[in-house]
């Protein structure tokens, strides 16, 4: 409980350093509106993310009560089955730090036709940025690109997972 309470309060500090990042003066190629920083939303999102799912884990850990014997077989079912929700609730997990980064850049503004972007699958510009990897974090493209693709993931993967 105690590292829950010290997250709660990192939070606001967190949610603090995101807003300040807003306050700055913005750059000069965007349309002079504020904005926070994408990674520092990031952030905020991936810590929120966090707190919930410990108080989550440890509501359930009380109401479940103290582990009772179950038969071998279903065991190795539940065995399966949490392997495979923990790795949905992964992809969910980028899916939503990806929809993060496409807030703070407004991403969703200079693409919003689907499935294709601006009459392509891949739009252009993809691999504008070098090094190749701030493409994933900093290029308008790529980043809705990339949301776009792992949403479709997401809801595949989910599908899957209840058939």
């Amino acid at each position: 409980l105690g590292l829950m309470f010290a997250l709660g309060g990192s939070q606001g500090l967190v949610g603090w350093w995101m807003v300040k990042s807003g306050l700055e003066a913005p750059p000069a190629d965007l349309d002079g509106v504020p904005r926070v920083s994408p990674y520092r939303l990031a952030t905020h999102l991936s810590m929120a993310f966090t707190i919930y799912s410990l108080l989550v884990w440890t509501s359930m850990d009380v109401l479940r009560g103290p582990p009772r014997a179950v038969a071998e077989e279903a065991r190795r079912a539940l065995d399966t089955a949490r392997g495979r929700g923990r790795a949905l609730a992964a992809l969910i997990a980028v899916t939503a730090l990806s929809g993060a980064f496409v807030a703070g850049m407004q991403a969703g503004y200079s693409y919003n036709t689907f499935p294709l972007m601006d009459g392509r699958w891949v739009p252009e510009g993809y691999w504008r940025l070098e090094p190749w990897h701030r493409n994933l974090f900093e290029n308008v493209p790529a980043v809705q690109f990339d949301h776009r693709a792992l949403a479709v993931s997401t809801l595949v993967a989910t599908g899957g997972f209840w058939a």
